[in-house]
């Protein structure tokens, strides 16, 4: 995710832990170990088993790879899930769905100069970008687009013959979703000609859904909150809980920890924070699995 961060020095200053990753999601791996600890320390009697994964392939392109095959091979048994992602000041009990799409624009190209008039791919590629982000979109369900990566052309002087744009299409409704997908892949129609090629190649999707209220994981996390006076607030987010969501298995996503500037350098976490969000986890864990 950081290009050329080969080693993490973190910084304590002013009550906060700066460093990349720190929030999202180092604390909650920290914070999961912490808790298996507690639980093997005090020898605590567990009404429900509870099956630990520490898994990859949540952020970017990873397409909840390590979640998929976790609930995959366990989804028979599975009465609920708790992804451990970012912080508590809310619960994720809505998955954000998404799709994402690498678009590779090819014309002829050629000499700035003595080829000046053939197609080029930037030019098109710009042309399809800007039709991209004149779709129009829901407000509620939220939905939305996004270009987050260009690259391709030669040299100043050359007519490129080829660009890749990186497209990410998102909504919490899946009937959203899929409308904004159709709408993008007339645009994609639209731009191909003789001279135009464009092939789309899928890097990942994400499904939407969300978790009944009527569930006793909702249930067990808004007691949890009551005890503790935590306000109830609930969030929509894309986590490692969409994947199970999808299939019908209740999950939320919340954290230990609380801070800023996730997915940058300057990314921190509040130390003190930290007491909050594991004694609200190891709470609502009780609660939820029947510890004595």
């Amino acid at each position: 995710m950081f290009q050329d961060v080969w080693e993490i020095n973190p910084v304590v200053k002013d009550g906060k832990i700066y460093a990349p990753s720190i929030l999202d999601n180092s604390i909650n791996v920290a914070g999961q170990m912490y808790l298996i600890k507690i639980l093997n320390d005090l020898n605590l009697e567990i009404g429900k088993p509870i099956l630990f994964v520490f898994d990859i392939g949540e952020e970017g392109l990873g397409n909840l790879k390590g979640i998929r095959h976790a609930v995959d091979q366990w989804k028979d048994k599975i009465e609920g899930v708790i992804a451990l992602d970012l912080g508590y000041e809310s619960i994720v009990d809505t998955a954000v769905g998404s799709r994402r799409y690498a678009v590779t624009i090819q014309t002829e190209g050629g000499h700035s100069w003595g080829d000046f008039g053939k197609q080029s791919a930037i030019l098109h590629a710009s042309k399809i970008i800007d039709d991209i982000y004149k779709i129009k979109v829901p407000e509620s369900p939220k939905t939305t687009y996004n270009v987050g990566i260009i690259k391709g052309g030669t040299s100043i002087n050359t007519i490129a013959q080829d660009v890749e744009i990186a497209v990410d299409l998102r909504s919490i409704d899946e009937t959203s979703l899929e409308q904004l997908y159709k709408e993008f892949i007339n645009i994609i129609e639209k731009h191909k000609s003789d001279q135009v090629r464009i092939s789309i190649k899928t890097l990942g999707e994400r499904p939407c859904g969300k978790t009944s209220h009527d569930s006793s994981l909702i249930k067990s996390i808004t007691e949890t909150r009551q005890e503790l006076g935590m306000a109830m607030n609930f969030n929509s987010s894309s986590t490692d809980a969409n994947y199970p969501i999808s299939l019908g298995i209740p999950s939320i996503s919340f954290g230990v920890g609380l801070g800023k500037g996730v997915h940058t350098l300057d990314e921190y976490l509040i130390t003190e924070s930290v007491k909050t969000g594991m004694k609200h986890l190891m709470n609502f864990v009780s609660r939820y699995v029947g510890i004595k």
